[in-house]
């Protein structure tokens, strides 16, 4: 949960030190069809980077072709909470196709 955001936030990187790890995935084409949805280069300092980074760096040495995203979810206002779920849903269904 990403308290401090107004939107979905679809992270491209994660940074650990000097180094920084990128998703394969397009983020720009999958946020086409989005109305509260934005790229973030900033995942964080604690946890979340963490995470994100790790993952990355997994599929990075194991050569996987597996995809990876992080989403921060903000908090869900009741005049944003349709489009925000739209919006995750869209994200969904794109990744499939």
């Amino acid at each position: 949960m990403a308290e401090n955001r107004g939107l979905l936030s679809i992270e491209q990187q994660a940074k650990k030190g000097s180094y920084t790890l990128k998703t394969s995935v397009d983020i720009h084409k999958l946020l086409q069809k989005t109305q509260l949805s934005e790229i973030s280069y900033d995942a964080g300092t604690y946890v979340c980077n963490h995470l994100y980074y790790s993952v990355l760096e997994s599929i990075n040495k194991y050569k996987t072709t597996a995809s990876v995203l992080f989403v921060h979810i903000p908090f869900l206002r009741k005049e944003s909470q349709k489009i925000i779920a739209e919006d995750f849903y869209n994200l969904l269904i794109s990744l499939k196709s």
